[in-house]
């Protein structure tokens, strides 16, 4: 009878031992593992966190002519990227478009359109202004489907 009452308490005291053991090697291991996170993570870096111009770096996209619009305008291309807006433009009549252009992608001012196209100032301004409307109203109509 002792000898199973000495076998018992010996094996409960092998199996807190073998507990004890496995608890230290399993502090250990992670341990290590968080040091190892640490150092990988000193030395990488997250993709949301790198700002867009590196980003724009590590590939390239083509470009054709064909994704762009073309205008002559003053003996000048002038070239849209945005399909939207470059029908939208399109569609204005040549005039319009014309004033558009110049004032927008040339820079010029209402007195140097004006002297160009043989219209009053007043008249540029007036284009210009209704031409906004026309487009705004075209695009919004692409966008969403005809508003009413």
């Amino acid at each position: 009878m002792q000898t199973e009452e000495i076998t018992s308490s010996y094996k409960e005291r092998i199996e807190h031992q073998f507990d004890t053991l496995v608890k230290i090697v399993l502090k250990g291991e992670a341990k290590n593992y968080k040091k190892k996170i640490f150092e990988r993570a000193a030395h990488e870096i997250v993709f949301s966190d790198i700002c867009d111009s590196p980003i724009e770096t590590m590939g390239t996209c083509d470009e054709y002519m064909t994704d762009y619009f073309g205008f002559h305008v003053d003996s000048q291309r002038i070239y849209i990227k945005n399909e939207l807006l470059g029908v939208a433009v399109s569609l204005l009549s040549e005039q319009k478009r014309n004033i558009i252009l110049m004032s927008y992608f040339l820079e010029m001012t209402d007195g140097k359109i004006a002297d160009r196209l043989n219209i009053n100032r007043s008249n540029v301004t007036y284009h210009r202004h209704s031409s906004l409307k026309i487009l705004k109203r075209d695009m919004e109509e692409m966008m969403y489907g005809k508003i009413q």
